[in-house]
């Protein structure tokens, strides 16, 4: 009995000093990470990086766009150019807004001496359907004369894709938690780049595949050829109207 039980405290002992160190080696995992991480969520596009990168350089108008505020109709004598896109029109990783390609196009039309306005209306994330609703919904009733898509490879997903910042089956979580492994992967340096980690090495073992992969997947289903599309048409008609 007392052989038994000093068995059983000497496993718990092992596992307690195994739990300190998984821990200690986690804290130091993440005060490390956060004094070199830069503020453009280079591990993981929802990353803590991402966030710091908001909280920092980006400011939104009262529609929830990167931008001015916009006035409900144009001024007189200037024509309204709506910029709409994903993060690359928004300017993910940009950290001033004048670099961000819709203020750019406004500066270069207005060089060139054209009286013009560029409402930058790029959502991250979004595909060709969201951005078609978006301007049904925000774009045309500011009066615009013009639209610019800002079509990236990926804008051709199915309308419900963007529900998810990343597909979980390309990136896959690093532990099946459900909405605690996002939040995690949100705000915790340690558990991004983990997770980071985990799919790299999936990927280098041919156990799940690339994004690469899933794109060229979407442009060869016919299906989901069709409906971007379709989809694509209707955008245009809208415009035309």
């Amino acid at each position: 009995m007392a052989r038994a039980g000093r068995r059983k405290h000497g496993i718990v002992a092992k596992l307690a000093l195994l739990a300190t160190s998984l821990t200690l080696c986690l804290v130091g995992l993440e005060v490390g990470l956060w004094l070199t991480a830069g503020d453009s969520g280079g591990w993981f596009a929802a990353g803590p990086e991402r966030m710091t990168f908001l909280r920092r350089y980006v400011r939104r108008n009262r529609e929830g766009f990167r931008d001015r505020e916009f006035l409900p109709k144009p001024r007189p004598g200037v024509e309204r150019i709506l910029a709409v896109g994903d993060s690359f029109t928004f300017g993910d990783g940009i950290r001033r807004v004048e670099d961000t390609w819709p203020r750019v196009l406004q500066h270069d039309l207005a060089d060139a001496g054209r009286d013009v306005e560029v409402d930058n209306l790029g959502v991250p994330g979004t595909n060709t359907a969201f951005q078609r609703d978006l301007l049904l919904r925000k774009g045309y009733p500011l009066g615009p004369s013009r639209i610019v898509l800002g079509y990236v490879v990926n804008d051709l997903e199915p309308p419900g894709a963007n529900r998810d910042v990343v597909l979980r089956e390309i990136y896959v979580p690093l532990l099946p938690l459900g909405r605690l492994d996002t939040f995690s992967t949100r705000h915790s340096y340690a558990y991004a780049w983990l997770r980071g980690q985990k799919n790299l090495w999936l990927e280098r073992l041919g156990l799940k595949p690339t994004y690469v992969d899933y794109l060229r997947g979407l442009y060869a289903d016919p299906a989901v050829w069709g409906a971007f599309a379709s989809c694509a048409r209707g955008l245009v008609a809208d415009a035309d109207a």
